[in-house]
């Protein structure tokens, strides 16, 4: 059985360098292979689509941004983890 979904996320790990370069630290609403909504807010998404009658039927994701890396090394890094990039 197929989870709820899946289509949507599996979209999203096929596009995700090309989402993070155009749509980083903005919100998707997505349906199948479709975006039907970007905003800068969850709050504003979910009127949007709502607005088309999709809220139901829309994958609502925030895409990280190339900044939300930059902190995730910052912590690590603050943790005392290293980061080696091969």
């Amino acid at each position: 059985m197929k989870d709820l979904f899946q289509k949507e996320r599996e979209w999203i790990h096929r596009n995700f360098d090309q989402l993070v370069d155009n749509y980083g630290g903005k919100y998707l609403a997505i349906k199948g292979e479709q975006i039907l909504a970007v905003g800068e807010t969850y709050s504003e998404v979910l009127q949007s689509v709502s607005q088309q009658g999709s809220e139901k039927e829309a994958y609502i994701y925030r895409v990280p941004s190339y900044e939300d890396g930059k902190h995730l090394l910052r912590n690590l890094h603050i943790l005392g983890l290293k980061f080696f990039p091969f």
